[in-house]
């Protein structure tokens, strides 16, 4: 199994994590994994850091050298969507596969930017290339599924496996219990790229502060910045800390900044929270999203990406664009409507256990390693 790494947990990080989890508790199963580690563009040691992306690049390119020898084998890739990815890996493993024929390519595809390309773009035919020798390619929804069959991967081939969230569901009770609350917490949490919408979000509670509200908000920007790969050049540190003041001026709404969460206090962050924000401009199919839903927060988000397969109008709120007035509008609904949201909240929760559940990920690839044993009848080691 080969996926990327980095120092801020990603999608891709933290689903191929679950699936390795899974397999290793199987013992009809042998699993080995390569984590292959992105290049750190924030570091202030240029030298030693591409020293050691060439490092891990030829041991990636050794790897797929000893895999020819191997006996007929299932290789999992999950697949990034830049030149630096295909040219790193993709064309490699593609390599891999159409010598090796006996070997059994899965790829799984987390990002949504491919559904963006144009069929006869150069970015697009390589993207094809590298997955038609795969025997599996996992999208996380339909529009995924659709845009592989337009730029001429065979439906066949392609698996829908939504995503999940490591995180332990709320007790309904307890989501119930939280939404008669007299005040409201509101939650971003994401990494600090301004396509992740932390930009508006910030903007639409300072336009919150300005109101006057008959109920205390207390509004969190959890965001961490990232190490690798995905960054965007904005200076923003400076452009936070004078957001922060001028919004905390306000009697009735806060601002708290907190520079990333993981474990317990992400969860803490998450079960105290009734409104979870995420005006992203592009998107797959968000973890964060996910785990707001498993603890009970009532989700408002844009409809970019496969966002519209995880909520509906029953379970939370999707805007068209992330603009703060429309995200301000739906604030002021879930703050002047308890019941509704409340009900929004305990649906959200409960579509989160029946469609995206950890047992149901577990599921989803357990199908399709299923399915290869009975179309292999024979032994293969993953």
């Amino acid at each position: 199994m080969i996926y990327p790494v980095t120092s801020s947990p990603t999608g891709q990080q933290i689903a191929s994590g679950q699936i390795i989890n899974y397999l290793s508790r199987q013992e009809e199963f042998t699993v080995r994994s390569f984590q292959l580690k992105g290049y750190d563009r924030t570091s202030i040691k240029m030298p030693i850091c591409v020293i050691k992306f060439v490092w891990q690049t030829v041991k990636l390119w050794t790897y797929l050298l000893r895999l020819l020898f191997y006996k007929p084998t299932a290789v999992y890739l999950n697949l990034g969507q830049s030149w630096m990815t295909f040219l790193r890996i993709g064309i490699w493993y593609s390599l891999l596969l159409r010598i090796r024929k006996n070997h059994y390519g899965i790829i799984s595809l987390h990002g949504h930017w491919f559904t963006n390309w144009t069929t006869q773009s150069i970015l697009s035919k390589t993207f094809v290339w590298i997955l038609r020798p795969a025997e599996v390619i996992t999208v996380l929804g339909n529009s995924q599924e659709i845009s592989l069959i337009k730029q001429g991967i065979s439906p066949d081939n392609i698996r829908i496996v939504p995503n999940t969230s490591t995180i332990d569901p709320l007790e309904l009770d307890a989501i119930s219990e939280k939404h008669n609350e007299n005040s409201i917490k509101i939650l971003f949490l994401s990494n600090l790229i301004p396509s992740k919408g932390f930009i508006e979000y910030i903007d639409t509670i300072n336009q919150l502060s300005k109101l006057n509200l008959q109920i205390k908000v207390e509004a969190i920007l959890c965001v961490k910045e990232m190490k690798c790969g995905y960054s965007e050049d904005f200076n923003c540190h400076s452009y936070l800390k004078q957001a922060i003041d001028e919004i905390n001026l306000s009697s009735q709404v806060t601002l708290k900044h907190v520079p990333g969460a993981y474990g317990s206090l992400k969860q803490k962050l998450y079960r105290q929270s009734h409104i979870f924000i995420l005006p992203s401009r592009i998107e797959g199919q968000p973890l964060v999203l996910l785990e707001a839903m498993a603890s009970g927060c009532v989700p408002i988000a844009t409809a970019v990406g496969e966002i519209p397969s995880i909520i509906n109008d029953n379970e939370g709120i999707l805007i068209d664009r992330p603009a703060p007035s429309l995200i301000l509008k739906c604030i002021l609904k879930l703050i002047n409507e308890q019941t509704e949201r409340k009900e929004m909240a305990l649906n959200a929760a409960s579509s989160y256990r029946s469609n995206f559940s950890i047992s149901n990920y577990h599921q989803n690839w357990q199908s399709i390693f299923n399915e290869y044993k009975t179309t292999l009848s024979r032994d293969f080691h993953i």
